[in-house]
């Protein structure tokens, strides 16, 4: 799933970063995603703590032995800096490690 702009940065990602390997089919939203995954022509990657829907299966992804991590980031502004931001990013750090 992703908007017509981003799809050959994700396009992207996903073939090099991920190495998933044939076609990807995007659509515009998180519904058409699960329709396409219910109906077997397509997959929609999710976090772990997400549920089945009914005609759905939910498939760690692995690379070898490991699972598949990702790295997520928090950016804001240099002018809007504040505390608040900070104490955010470091409660962002303690539940995402």
């Amino acid at each position: 799933m992703s908007s017509p702009e981003q799809r050959a940065n994700e396009a992207t990602y996903w073939r090099d970063v991920m190495t998933v390997q044939g076609d990807l089919l995007f659509v515009d939203s998180v519904e058409a995603a699960c329709m396409n995954a219910v109906a077997g022509v397509g997959w929609l990657p999710c976090d772990h703590d997400m549920e089945a829907g009914p005609g759905t299966a939910l498939v760690p992804l692995m690379r070898g032995e490991a699972p598949v991590t990702r790295k997520m980031f928090a950016f804001w502004l240099e002018e809007r800096d504040s505390p608040l931001q900070w104490e955010f990013s470091a409660m962002l750090s303690r539940h995402f490690k």
